[in-house]
């Protein structure tokens, strides 16, 4: 029999600053579009002062509401959430399931 060798922490997720998993992706992703903002804020403001200021806003609140998200709902709390909402509240049985009987059986 062929022996694998078992690699440890393969399944771990990536962290950054006690962010884990997509939250780092959500992070990053959420700074690269203030990013843009901030270019476009400062091509079409007439204040470079008020560009800055928006632009820096907008990355504090990236930033709190990633931590945020990370803190309430962990790793797989998000997705769990929306599933959750898709669940029926009860389930109603109108005709009970009968026994069908096989000709050849």
């Amino acid at each position: 029999m062929p022996q694998y060798e078992v690699i440890r922490g393969a399944d771990n997720e990536i962290e950054f600053q006690g962010l884990k998993g997509k939250y780092v992706y959500y992070l990053f992703g959420g700074l690269a579009g203030v990013v843009l903002m901030g270019l476009l804020f400062f091509l079409l403001l007439p204040s470079s002062t008020l560009a800055g200021l928006l632009t820096l806003s907008g990355a504090a609140g990236v930033f709190y509401l990633s931590f945020q998200w990370n803190k309430k709902y962990g790793r797989w709390g998000m997705e769990k959430q929306k599933i959750q909402k898709q669940l029926p509240g009860y389930v109603v049985m109108r005709h009970p399931y009968t026994l069908i009987k096989r000709k050849n059986a």
